[in-house]
This record gives structure tokens, C-alpha cells and sequence, in this order.
């Protein structure tokens, strides 16, 4: 599933790529809907010749072509419209694609939902699929003229319109179309900043319906929110490590050490909401700069840049209070302490080791109305540390209450456990409540990972076996192994090496293969809107192919010196070069624009857009 950093991005650019076609006057209705074939697909017999030979198609009312996850899979073209399925009446259904008129389109945080007017179309991304917007001239002359193998990334589908694509495009054909002749009949779960209470209704009947307070105990908090992505939905691997620190837990918490506890459990919810409202609000600082002709095409500087969007994950070191610096210093060393020691020690009796919790990283969440306050530090202290009571009609509190009836209290004592206990540092500590932006970067502290089930980044050390949930080995041995990794082996984990130093994407909303990317010559910057994009001159492409070819094989890394490729990387440049050679002799043979094969029923093909002689002059002058 698709980070809810990442599904909020798409949306944005799906967004702003139809807002700049409706300002343009724009024909926006339906032409053709467009796909590359799977394996299968393109091997089977009566394949498409355009599926055959690795180029996209387009899919006939008859197409059966259905994507999505194994056990539930859908068609891409609307079965409503295919002229095999003979289920519905031809009234009020659209027999043809001159029906489709897109008139709207709204984002969720579980994927991206088009108005058709007539149908209603939605997309779960699952994976690894992103949007981009396509003017006509570059789609003809490029995506529908170079094979999936040169481009790299497969279009999932595509929407074909008088002057615009709409595409999503992939690596592995993983996402679900959904059709449905209304709105209404989609199902979209609540998420935490849009429908807070509906949200925390299905966040308190799982905590029940799990049973991690009594049964499930011994699960890794971070690892059973992860899974549960019906719930959660888009906390991922490194979403959650995020949370995690904002929230000041540490990732090695079982379930019920979390969800026992109201403070930490509204402080992970506060993380959450935070974390979604800040993407909402500010991500188009982010994305903007790098959408070039509405396609998404960062530059390597622009993909470094979300490194400062994010506090742990990748990093070698976090920028900090001071306040909360003195509290992560104090657990780790009370940790280290622990580890020396013999005898086991049940951590959740100890009420000297303090959360590293700095509320100024959860300040949207602790000022919305109503808000988690009094459950993260306590009616009183709350009082003290911001002059205001949060209402307490939310359905957290609520199941907090129905917690500490009677035979919820038994629970806890039988499990020595104290429900009101906040693991917070004292009042006193947190005034005044936020601090400045400037105060949250004075210290700095350095990061640890981890694996367990999936990568773990934090600033806090995994506990030793002297200190452990359980009050017996047995029962500790119950949680995930966790090993680290030295610092040696984490330098090619870092979020800055896998961007400087690879050709792979890392983790954010402007990793994807689908982008494209920009050709610097002298002054000038022209957008290819993929490797390989018969736009750009080969010599062009080559050079930037080879530069990426460079980094990944480490031939310039710093602090010792260079080296030549091998026979072995030289032989796989070569492979590389040969295969967009191909893809340029393909469009060269095609020259007269006779690029659309079975395609070319698709309505007024625009005219190819060449560059003019002042930019060819420049991409030559090199």
C-alpha cells in the first residue's frame, strides 16, 4: 500500500493537471483508454501486435483486461460499456467513450476518484503507481512510441483526451480500477483529519477486536499498526517510524504497552493527524517546483530536499530540542544501565524512564478542537501546561472510561499495570508548551536502525533483554529478534545515498520510476518525460544514462578516489545504450508520425511538436 505521504502527492498533481486544463479550455472528454499488457497478456494468442512488442494499446469495448490484488481483480475498461457483457440495458449506461466527460476530481487517502460524468471512476494505487499529466504531443511521440523495457515503468492506464493524458503509470501493473455509476457507491473509510470521530470509532473497535490488552500482548506496536492498513491506512515502513518519533515512543513498545496507556495512545494518534495536516497544507511547497509541463520531474537537488520533511527515516542524525535531547539521553542511558545488569527487570512497573515527547511536533493536533490534551498529559497537568480542558465527547475518551470501569481495572492490576499513568516528564518540563522552530533544531542526536520484521529508524536503543515486558524470558522471547545495523552497513540505507548514489528511488512523494526528468544544457533546461524520451537528442539521453550508470556503480565515491568499470559494468552499459538506441531507431523509422499502429482510431491526433531551431541549436551546443 501507498504511504499517505505518497497518495496525498498524487492527488495534488492529479488535481492541479485538471485545474490547468479546465483554464485552458480544454476538450476533456474521454478518446481512448489506453494500457500496456502484462507478460501474459502480450504472449497470449490474438495479442495486440502493439502489446506484442513491449508498446502501449488501445484496449477495445471487448477488452477483458482486469488489475488489482490476486484475490480481487477488476476490469480497466467499464464492463458497463463492453459489448460482451450483455447485463445491463444500454440506457442510462454510456454505450461509448464520447460519454465520458471529466468534470471533477477529488483525492482520498486511499487513492484518486474521477467524475465522468456518466461514471465514476476510482483508482487504489496499491503499490508502486503515480500520476502524471501528459500533453498529446509528448505522449504520441514519446510514451506510445518507446517500449515499456526502454522506459522503465509500464502505464498501468491512461486516460486519452483531445490535448491532455491523464496516465498511471507503474512498475508493475499493481493497482485496482474500480467503476461504479455514483458517487456514493464508493466506500472510503474515515480518515483521522477529515472524520476524526468516525476515525476513532474504528480505531477503538480494533483495539478491542484485536485484544491486545489481554490476548495479543506480545506483538511490536509498530509492526501490528502496519499491518492493519484497513485501519491505519498509509502508515508503511517509514511512515511509522515517523509517527513513532513524533509521538516520543519508542518503536520497541508491544501493542499493549501503546494501546494500555491513553497518553500514548493519543499521542500516536496526534502524531497522526499531525503528520496527514501538514501534508495537506504544505506539500505543494514541495511538489511544486518540480512539476515541469505537469509532469512530475524532480531533480536530484529538488529529491533531496524531502529529506527535510522527514525527522528519522534515512538519517544519520535528527535535529532536536534541547528539552527533548535531555530526555532521549536519559532513556538511552538508562537502557545501557539496564543492560549491564543480571537480573530481569519489567519495564512496565519502571515510572523513572520518561517518553521522549516534545508536543511542539504535535502542536496542530493539541490546538484543533477537540483535542487530545487531557489524555496525553493528564487533566491537570494539562491545565497547567496550556490553561484548557479538551472536550471529553470523542470516542477515544469514551473507550478510555469504558477501560477503567471495574472489570477493565482488574485487568490492569492483574497486569501491574497503572492506566493513568502518562510516562511523561513533569509539568514543569513541558512550559511552555511549543517552542519556536529555531528551538527545535539546537541539539542534535544520532539515529539507530534496526530490523525486525522491516527496517526500524529511531533515536532510541532497542531494550535489552534485562529489560523487557514480560516478567519472565519465556515471555520476551515471544517479540520479533531485532538486530542493528553497524554504521558501516546502514551508509547505503541513507535517504541521501539512495538518491546521490543509485539509480533506485527511495521512500517520498517524487520517488517514482514514472517521473521524469530534466536535461540541462548550458542555461537551459528541457523536460524528457522519461529515459529515453526521443525528444531529447540520443546524445543527450546517453550522457545522462551513463551519469546515472556512474553513480550506481560507485565509480567517484568520496573520500576514495575512482575507478573504471569492470568488463562486467561495461557490458552492462552497452546492454543499456543498445536498447535506447533501439527505442530512437524506432521513432526515426516512424518519422511521419504513423506512431499510433492499432491506435490510430484515437481521435484528431495532435500534430508533433518539434522543437524549434533556437532549442535545437542549444541542445546541440554542448
Amino acid at each position: 500500500m501507498p504511504e499517505t505521504r505518497e497518495t496525498a502527492a498524487s492527488g495534488k498533481v492529479a488535481k492541479i493537471g485538471f485545474d490547468t486544463a479546465l483554464q485552458a479550455g480544454a476538450d476533456l472528454t474521454v478518446k481512448a483508454v489506453v494500457a500496456d499488457a502484462s507478460a501474459s497478456e502480450a504472449e497470449a494468442e490474438g495479442a495486440p501486435e502493439r502489446a506484442q512488442t513491449g508498446l502501449a494499446y488501445q484496449l477495445e469495448p471487448t477488452s477483458t483486461v482486469v488489475r488489482g490484488s490476486e484475490s480481487h481483480q477488476t476490469p480497466i475498461y467499464p464492463e458497463v460499456m463492453a459489448h460482451s457483457v450483455n447485463n445491463y440495458p444500454p440506457v442510462p449506461y454510456p454505450p461509448t467513450l464520447k460519454n465520458l466527460v471529466l468534470s471533477e476530481v477529488h483525492a482520498t487517502h486511499r487513492g484518486l476518484i474521477l467524475n465522468f460524468t456518466t461514471l465514476y471512476f476510482m483508482i487504489l494505487y496499491l503499490t508502486h503507481t503515480s500520476v502524471q499529466w501528459y500533453t498529446r504531443a509528448r505522449w504520441e511521440t514519446g510514451i506510445m512510441s518507446v517500449t515499456k523495457q526502454v522506459r522503465k515503468f509500464r502505464v498501468g492506464m491512461a486516460f486519452i483526451f483531445q490535448e491532455y493524458v491523464l496516465a498511471f503509470v507503474t512498475i508493475d501493473l499493481l493497482f485496482q480500477p474500480i467503476w461504479k455509476t455514483s458517487f456514493a457507491e464508493f466506500r472510503v473509510p474515515p480518515n483521522i483529519y477529515t472524520a476524526t470521530t468516525e476515525f476513532l470509532v474504528l480505531v477503538a473497535d480494533w483495539i478491542r477486536s484485536e485484544n491486545f490488552l489481554t490476548g495479543r500482548k506480545y506483538v511490536l506496536a509498530c509492526e501490528a499498526i502496519r499491518r492493519a492498513n484497513k485501519i491505519w491506512y498509509g502508515i508503511g515502513v517509514y511512515t511509522v517510524m515517523e509517527l513513532f518519533f513524533m509521538a516520543g515512543l519508542s518503536p520497541f513498545l508491544t501493542v499493549c504497552e501503546l494501546f494500555s496507556s491513553p497518553s500514548r495512545t493519543a499521542r500516536f494518534l496526534a502524531a497522526y493527524y499531525t503528520f496527514i495536516h501538514h501534508s495537506e497544507n504544505h506539500l505543494w511547497k514541495l511538489l511544486r517546483p518540480c512539476i515541469h509541463d505537469g509532469v512530475l520531474a524532480p531533480t536530484t537537488e529538488q529529491r533531496l530536499k524531502y529529506a527535510d520533511w522527514l525527522y528519522v527515516w534515512g538519517k544519520e542524525r535528527v535535529m532536536m530540542s534541547n528539552r527533548m535531547a535531555e530526555l532521549v539521553d536519559h532513556f538511552n542511558t538508562t537502557l545501557i544501565n539496564f543492560a549491564s545488569e543480571e537480573t530481569v527487570t519489567c519495564r512496565r512497573t519502571l515510572d523513572t524512564l520518561h517518553d521522549p515527547f516534545e508536543p511542539t511536533l504535535v502542536a496542530p493536533a493539541l490546538t484543533a478542537h477537540p483535542n487530545w490534551g487531557s489524555l496525553i498529559f493528564g487533566e491537570q497537568v494539562w491545565q497547567q501546561v496550556s490553561g484548557d480542558v479538551s472536550m471529553e465527547d470523542d470516542p477515544l475518551t469514551a473507550f478510555i472510561s469504558v477501560i477503567l470501569t471495574l472489570s477493565w481495572l482488574l485487568t490492569f492490576l492483574s497486569l501491574d499495570l497503572l492506566p493513568g499513568r502518562t510516562h511523561l516528564a513533569s509539568a514543569s518540563f513541558y512550559q511552555p508548551l511549543f517552542l519556536e522552530d529555531a528551538a527545535l533544531k539546537r541539539a542534535r542526536r544520532p539515529t539507530f536502525t534496526f530490523h525486525a520484521d522491516k527496517d526500524m529508524w529511531c533515536v532510541v536503543r532497542a531494550y535489552p533483554p534485562t529489560l523487557h515486558w514480560g516478567t519472565t524470558p519465556a515471555q520476551h522471547k515471544k517479540l520479533p529478534g531485532v538486530t542493528e545495523f553497524s554504521d558501516e552497513a546502514r551508509q547505503s540505507m541513507l535517504f541521501k545515498s539512495i538518491v546521490t548514489s543509485s539509480q533506485s528511488v527511495s521512500i517520498g512523494p517524487l520517488e517514482y520510476c514514472g517521473n521524469g526528468h530534466m536535461v540541462e544544457v548550458g542555461n537551459n533546461s528541457f523536460l524528457a518525460v522519461f529515459k529515453g524520451d526521443p525528444y531529447i537528442p540520443i546524445h543527450l539521453e546517453e550522457r545522462f544514462m551513463r551519469g546515472l550508470n556512474r553513480k550506481s556503480s560507485k565509480l567517484e565515491v568520496h573520500g576514495k578516489g575512482k575507478r573504471a568499470r569492470s568488463q562486467k559494468e561495461n557490458k552492462a552499459l552497452d546492454n543499456t545504450l543498445k536498447t535506447l538506441k533501439a527505442g530512437y531507431e524506432r521513432v526515426k523509422g516512424d518519422e511521419d508520425g504513423e506512431l499510433g499502429g492499432e491506435d490510430e482510431e484515437i481521435p484528431v491526433k495532435p500534430k508533433r511538436r518539434r522543437l524549434t531551431a533556437d532549442q535545437r541549436i542549444a541542445l546541440q551546443n554542448i
